[in-house]
């Protein structure tokens, strides 16, 4: 039985240490590539039809900001179309008809699509709006974005200049970063994939992914690769790599921002790691179609080296974009607990991943959260279920606290670190997930 326990703890060591060396990598090209200049493009000689899909399902709050960005931006009224891919079922549905009729008014070529059911959920509206699309290109923004007026002008130049480049996407960047400590850590994550994963890897020229919004698409791009398809949770990922495949090539823009904001409760935030994480595993199976001990555990140590890439990995990250980046990554621990603590509903979408089981696609809400003076809690969308993941966090919480305790106790004191983290972890997804439930429900039974 021994054996077998130690033979599970290496190999789950093993690939936290592959995953781990990601980091080093990337900050090896990093530093390799980072002078590296990308080849000046041609401003626009001539505007082509573009067409901007904005997929939203119930986002009131938020939807009319993204429909008068998308309006904003500069670029010929003749030349650009607009489609608000409508699936909602409540006032939304409302809200939208009148920006939509306010800006026909005004001489726009804008259309609010609906469907009579969410069959394919996202995938299949930007398919059905791809189907009556005039543009020759095609622009993608999520609700929770609020478009830079001059994203075309910046975006289609290289789209233009190079007949293999089949999609161009730019960088999130954050409008509630500060709001809270949940949304500073989520920031931080991302700051990692798009200033150095999304960066370095277009530089040295591996595979890169259209991250579902904040991108644009040659149509022609789009058919080739297959269309958009609703066999798995990230639609997005799916056709960047069938894309690929296919030869298609993938800009990513650095300096080319797009803001966006970040959930700010725990479970809309759970929700949306869960369908990313069970879409990448779907879309990796669907693309690839395939005491006594001391000895042990001194040889294992060498896995620390994981956590130092991952450290370095986010380090960088903060430094190419915030100015007080040396105060921003002591977050880093708590970003890690943080990401600890999502490991039971990230596994839990792994395993469905695995086998097949199908989910609906829970779109992650938005409350037009900006700044601290701000809240979420007196919305309709914030979720009022509790997951039952959030018991076995709970139960996890409490052993790890045994295993502080334990280590403390045995003088094991370099694993305190990290069974600290895991323990503060798995207690506060835990501790907020019911929480933020608990406030949705008060605010639901007082309306």
């Amino acid at each position: 039985m021994e054996e077998i326990i130690l033979f599970t703890y290496i190999a789950a060591l093993t690939i936290l240490l592959i995953f781990g060396s990601h980091g080093f990598i990337m900050i090896y090209y990093y530093l390799k590539f980072r002078t590296r200049k990308r080849p000046s493009v041609k401003s626009l000689e001539f505007y082509p039809v573009v067409t901007v899909q904005l997929p939203v399902f119930n986002e009131v709050y938020v939807v009319g900001r993204l429909i008068d960005a998308a309006c904003a931006m500069i670029y010929p009224k003749d030349k650009l179309e607009i489609q608000v891919l409508d699936d909602s079922t409540d006032e939304t549905v409302d809200v939208v008809a009148q920006h939509v009729e306010r800006y026909r008014k005004l001489g726009f070529d804008i259309k609010q699509v609906r469907r009579s059911n969410r069959q394919g959920y996202k995938a299949g509206a930007l398919k059905e709006g791809l189907s009556a699309a005039r543009g020759e290109y095609v622009a993608i923004f999520d609700a929770d974005f609020v478009p830079r007026q001059d994203f075309l002008l910046k975006t289609l130049p290289h789209l233009a200049s190079d007949p293999r480049v089949g999609m161009v996407q730019t960088r999130w960047e954050h409008i509630n970063s500060d709001y809270s400590l949940l949304t500073r850590t989520q920031a931080m994550a991302l700051d990692g994939h798009f200033v150095i994963e999304q960066s370095v890897r277009n530089k040295v020229g591996f595979f890169i992914n259209f991250n579902g919004t904040a991108g644009i698409w040659k149509k022609a791009c789009i058919l080739d690769a297959g269309n958009w398809q609703t066999d798995t949770l990230t639609e997005d990922l799916d056709l960047s790599y069938r894309a690929q495949l296919r030869g298609w090539k993938f800009t990513y823009l650095n300096d080319v921002t797009s803001p966006a904001e970040l959930p700010s409760e725990i479970n809309a935030l759970k929700s949306q790691q869960f369908r990313w994480t069970k879409g990448a595993i779907e879309t990796a199976r669907k693309i690839k179609h395939a005491g006594a001990h001391d000895a042990y555990f001194t040889f294992m140590s060498v896995f620390v080296f994981a956590f130092i890439g991952s450290f370095l990995f986010y380090l960088f990250s903060q430094k190419d974009v915030y100015a007080d980046w040396r105060k921003r990554i002591f977050l880093f621990p708590v970003f890690m607990a943080g990401s600890m603590g999502l490991a039971v509903n990230n596994s839990r979408a792994v395993l469905e991943g695995l086998f097949k089981r199908k989910s609906e696609f829970v779109r992650t809400p938005k409350y037009s959260i900006q700044s601290k003076k701000d809240s979420w809690r007196d919305k309709t969308y914030v979720p009022v279920k509790i997951s039952g993941t959030v018991a076995v966090e709970i139960i996890l919480a409490i052993y790890c606290l045994a295993g502080v305790i334990s280590s403390i106790y045995f003088l094991e004191i370099a694993a305190v670190p990290f069974q600290l983290m895991f323990f503060l972890g798995f207690g506060i997804v835990s501790l907020m997930s019911v929480k933020h439930a608990f406030v949705a429900r008060r605010q639901a039974a007082g309306r």
